[in-house]
């Protein structure tokens, strides 16, 4: 007995004095060698598997005693990843040979292996018989004939012939086995091995697979490609090929037994298929009660095909949880348009309760598409012998995978044109290779169906993807005696109050049945959808959600808290979680996560119940009630299940395999090249820093937590309009601090029109006569404009008007911009990529900062962005240049220099910025140029020199090709809430807080824009080189204070003071005021906004 994994066929040392070779035929006759397998362990169990019987052949006769001699099995089909037991037997006596092993457990085995199997050689020697004494250990003596999918492998892979010291199984043997022949004539096991094998070794070559598969291996027919002496090598080949193995992944319905559920008999199933990744079905297993043989016909038809042909006019009328998609409907009775993909497919049945396999092979492997509607027709041509279960409703989801799924379908009579019956669930597997591998953990859509409606007592809607879940949705009469009118709930009286109530039960039991997925930990993320009616359906009330709140959820033994959902008022109501606008997948989107990890949630709009702490929750109970006569919304105006409750679940592991993510999905092959991203160190304090300096380590003496302790740079000092004290440190003492995390508000907006910028006349280029200063602190990238003292003054500055000035009305100029990695204030929860802040001083001292969130989106390059990255890469590049030549003076003064090791890990990727198109003066051509000859052999040198002298060189040469084109263009002035490109909406979040670094004084009234900037990932690495690269021209040394490659503040407690969000509902833009002429005492300038109107974006928190 031992153990391999593969397709197979065997080399055995035999002690027979005859030698002989035996072939496979398919089982036309009887021999005397059986060979056996099943899915269990190398022990003797008595639970024999059928056996599989091969013809005798005679060979060429020769005078040794002990030989090795082929013998051919049926194709034995072993997946992937799972464990094959065989045993070998000789019923006429102890005829096979083996070797005693020096171990003394089972346990301690040795592995040999190839490109497509491992064995385990050692195993246990079997006197005749299943009731015959086990010696142990015993290894194997002999080799391997195998072939991979549909490929014979047209050589050996012998495993060991070690006749010096093989035994046999005689009926004397008392485990204490003695070497006492010698087969001089015999090649030795060195001599067999091939050159892709691991040598016998005492330690294993390789971990043996898990088990996460245990085939029925007998179940598979053995009518796949047969063995014929040419096959046979006649010597052992010099060279044995690499194969690759091919990943199988199986998907099952059911094989009801006799004594179970009504299971009927056709003689075929008519059903679809839909992908949910590209597959190829390569094998399929039928369920036939047949022991005997039958005949099979496969036909399939594609959606595609069935909307190019003329199809009867019921197929889009008749309902289904398909939407009238199935492909079959119209041609149930006739073979136009069917594809035959397998004919007269001969195979041997099972018997009842066990699957029976079209062989590989035996048809033309089926591709479905992902989204890929496919019709599926099996039949047999000898009668009713296919078994099917009675279905709920044609067109149904029947079960589903991460990677198919399969709907109800009819009962088929033969021949096709006979009718069927319907409807009926096909019972069966489906063995396939995914070809589009995905590479995140899976989810599980856990789904209501379609209801009745109208009546009184508890009803069950059908579950989308049977058995996963069912939902339950309970009406009672309302308080006149009507009944509840479908999709908005029943009116009840809780807390003396009318209430519209609706209950969802989610049975969540077959989770729990797995044992990969009954640990909380290992469900990711959790989240419940609730859909909308129709496109203008509010949702406002209330929501419960109760873990494990068992079956019995009728309301008056049902113990309920209502916590609040939502607030009332008259433009309607605030939306928990992330809410959706586009119809009809207008829902809303709840995070249960925590009714899974077995805590109760901390937020005031749902109770999270009891859920177990060391496994998930056998059921989820949810609660809606509203004070809305239309009641509460929960699923689409057509009521269908596609768009009904739904219940996303997010798993670590694959629940329907029980195996782990890397083993199930696999991951994708390294590149030739792999692309490798910039990491930056922390920074490091300096020795002895001043009483100014501050940085972002939150364990540090100089993090967030000691920000009340240091002194402000006086930055702010020379602003002195400004009617806040600017003077004393609010960092840990104030109560309106920044930045924010800005969600749910019930204050009202106090604005009533957009915020209107002026583009002044300052740019970025040579050619502007007004250019800002660009610094890069230690902490951000600074874009300092000059304070104007008069509205007279030229040039002038950027500028906006906001509508919360009250008696201070007018546009106030912008003072400076800043750009942080990773953003300081947050929505929702969610932190994004990057932060632009935009702070405008007013003539009567009201400091206003503007904030646009930043957002890496590689679908395109932000080219309005990309100017003011250059703009600050010309600054870079001449602080580095003048870090060099001090450098490089230096060790000309001295003979030696000090190089300067980079804190950043580039890991060789280029640092420079090619998408650049920086300036440098011209009037330092000519010096930069005398700079490259004169330094070039010392900066080769330094470490920091060569970084910088290509960071320089690059530079360069952009300049020089920026030169070319300013002959021919002259670039426009930059405006900084350019439409689109930085200004993607005009509404947004207000609050009264502070700025976000040390002094961190308050009185400063905050707008964050709700949608962000979007820019290029490559634009995104940019600019954290600028902030965390940047070295001081005069010490070289690195300026940055970032920390985990941010320098953004940490959220601050909101501790009063209105905070509101602006929507479309308080008030439209100034083009749409233009066009309805509703424009008041204001003239739209066609050049604020330019020609073309604002695109309209929806964005993640879209208005209302």
């Amino acid at each position: 007995m031992t153990r391999v994994n593969g397709h197979i066929g065997l080399l055995l040392h035999s002690g027979l004095d005859t030698p002989t070779a035996l072939l496979a035929s398919r089982g036309r006759s009887t021999t005397s060698t059986t060979a056996s397998s099943g899915g269990g362990s190398s022990s003797g169990s008595d639970s024999a598997a059928p056996s599989m019987t091969s013809t005798t052949t005679s060979s060429a006769s020769t005078s040794s005693t002990s030989t090795t001699t082929l013998i051919g099995v049926p194709p034995i089909y072993l997946p992937p990843s799972s464990r094959l037991s065989l045993y070998i037997s000789t019923p006429s006596g102890p005829h096979l040979r083996y070797y005693s092993s020096s171990t003394t457990t089972l346990d301690s085995s040795r592995y040999y292996k190839s490109d497509a199997l491992i064995l385990d050689a050692y195993g246990a020697a079997k006197r005749k018989g299943w009731d015959g004494q086990v010696l142990y250990p015993r290894t194997f003596s002999g080799g391997l004939h195998y072939y991979v999918g549909n490929e014979i492998l047209e050589e050996w892979h012998p495993v060991n012939v070690d006749t010096t010291t093989a035994t046999t199984d005689g009926a004397t043997d008392d485990g204490d086995d003695t070497a006492t022949t010698t087969d001089d004539g015999t090649s030795t096991a060195e001599e067999l091995l091939p050159s892709n094998w691991a040598s016998p070794t005492s330690t294993p070559t390789t971990s043996f697979p898990t088990v996460s598969i245990t085939p029925t291996i007998s179940l598979h027919p053995s009518s796949s490609p047969t063995a014929s002496p040419s096959d046979i090598p006649s010597s052992t080949p010099t060279s044995y090929p690499t194969w690759s193995p091919i990943s199988y992944s199986s998907f099952s319905t059911s094989f009801e037994p006799e004594d179970a559920k009504p299971v009927y008999v056709y003689a075929g199933n008519m059903f679809d298929l839909k992908g949910r990744h590209t597959i190829e079905i390569n094998s399929i297993g039928i369920h036939t009660y047949l022991t005997s043989a039958l005949t099979i016909n496969l036909y399939i038809r594609s959606e595609e095909r069935r909307s190019s042909s003329s199809s009867s006019s019921s197929v889009e009328s008749t309902p289904s949880a398909l939407g009238g998609n199935r492909s079959y409907v119209g041609h149930e009775d006739s073979l136009d348009g069917w594809e035959l993909r397998g004919g007269n497919i001969t195979i041997v049945g099972n018997g009842m309760g066990l699957p029976t396999y079209l062989p590989y092979g035996s048809f033309e492997p089926i591709l479905l598409k992902e989204k890929e509607v496919l019709g599926v027709y099996i039949t047999s041509v000898d009668g009713p012998y296919l078994r099917s279960s009675m279905g709920e409703e044609e067109g149904k989801p029947h079960s589903a995978n991460p990677d198919m799924v399969i709907y109800e379908g009819i009962g088929k009579r033969y021949p096709m044109e006979n009718g069927g019956l319907s409807p009926r669930k096909f019972n069966g597997i489906f063995e396939y290779v995914v070809l589009d591998t995905p590479t995140s953990a899976p989810t599980m859509d856990l789904s209501g169906g379609v209801g009745s409606r109208g009546e009184k007592d508890k009803k069950v809607a059908n579950a989308t993807f049977a058995p996963i879940s069912d939902l339950y949705i309970v009406e009672e009469e309302t308080a006149d005696g009507g009944n509840g009118t479908y999709g908005r709930g029943t009116q009840l009286m809780v807390d003396g109050f009318p209430k519209k109530i609706s209950l969802l039960y989610f049975d969540l039991s077959v989770l729990n049945g797995n044992s990969t997925v009954n640990k909380p930990n290992q469900v990711l993320k959790a989240s419940l959808r609730l859909y909308s009616m129709s496109s203008q359906s509010m949702f406002g009330g209330y929501v419960d959600i109760l873990a494990n709140g068992g079956e019995d959820i009728d309301e008056d033994t049902t113990s309920w808290m209502n916590t609040e959902y939502g607030s009332k008022n008259a433009e309607g109501f605030e939306r928990m979680g992330q809410f959706r606008s586009v119809w009809p997948e207008k829902f809303y989107e709840m995070d249960v996560t925590a009714a899974f990890r077995g805590s109760t949630s901390s937020s005031s709009t749902t109770t999270m119940g009891e859920a177990n702490e060391d496994s998930i929750p056998t059921s989820l109970l949810v609660r809606l009630s509203s004070d809305l006569p239309d009641g509460v919304m929960y699923r689409s105006r057509e009521g269908d299940s596609d768009n009904g409750p739904r219940l996303f679940i997010t798993f670590a592991y694959n629940p329907d395999t029980s195996k782990a993510l890397a083993r199930e999905f696999g991951s994708d092959p390294p590149t030739v090249a792999p692309t490798v991203l910039p990491v930056w160190e922390d920074a490091v304090p300096p020795a002895t820093p001043d009483r100014s300096y501050f940085n972002y380590d939150p364990s540090g003496w100089y993090g967030p937590d000691y920000w009340e302790n240091m002194d402000d740079d006086g930055y702010y000092e020379q602003f002195r309009r400004l009617k806040t004290d600017i003077s004393w440190n609010r960092c840990g003492r104030g109560e309106r601090q920044s930045p924010r995390d800005l969600c749910a508000t019930t204050d009202k907006c106090l604005e009533f029109h957009q915020t209107r910028p002026r583009i002044g006349e300052y740019g970025l280029t040579d050619e502007n006569w007004a250019r800002p200063t660009p610094l890069i602190m230690h902490n951000k990238l600074r874009l300092q404009y000059p304070e104007r003292r008069s509205e007279w003054e030229r040039p002038e500055p950027p500028g906006a008007d906001f509508a919360r000035n009250v008696f201070n009305s007018g546009i106030q100029d912008i003072l400076h911009i800043d750009l942080k990695v990773r953003s300081e204030h947050r929505l929702c929860g969610k932190q994004y990529d990057g932060e632009m802040q935009l702070f405008y001083i007013h003539r009567e001292g009201n400091l206003e900062a503007l904030s646009v969130l930043i957002e890496v989106d590689s679908t395109e390059v932000n080219g309005h962005f990309q100017v003011l990255l250059d703009y600050f890469q010309d600054k870079f590049d001449q602080d580095a240049s003048l870090c060099l030549r001090r450098r490089t003076k230096a060790r000309a003064l001295f003979g030696r220099g000090r190089d300067g090791k980079s804190d950043t890990k580039l890991r060789g990727m280029s640092s420079s910025s090619s998408s650049s198109t920086s300036s440098i003066e011209e009037e330092d051509q000519d010096e930069m140029t005398d700079t490259f000859e004169e330094e070039e052999d010392n900066v080769s040198t330094s470490s920091l020199g060569s970084l910088l002298y290509q960071k320089i060189h690059d530079s360069f040469l952009r300049h020089l090709q920026q030169q070319r084109r300013r002959r021919t263009e002259r670039p426009p002035t930059w405006n900084p809430l350019e439409p689109w490109y930085v200004l993607q909406s005009i509404h947004f979040w207000g609050y009264s807080g502070s700025i976000t670094e040390p002094p961190c004084f308050e009185e400063v009234h905050w707008r964050v824009i709700d949608v962000p900037m979007k820019i290029h990932f490559n634009q995104y690495l940019q600019l954290k080189r600028l902030m965390f690269d940047h070295v001081d021209p005069d010490t070289c040394q690195k300026t940055s204070t970032h920390f985990d490659e941010s320098n953004a503040r940490p959220v601050q407690p909101d501790q009063g003071g209105a905070t509101y969000r602006c929507r479309r509902s308080d008030y439209a833009s100034d083009m749409e005021r233009a066009a309805s002429g509703r424009v008041k005492g204001f003239v739209l300038e066609e050049n604020w906004w330019g020609v073309n109107n604002l695109p309209y974006v929806t964005g993640e928190f879209p208005n209302v």
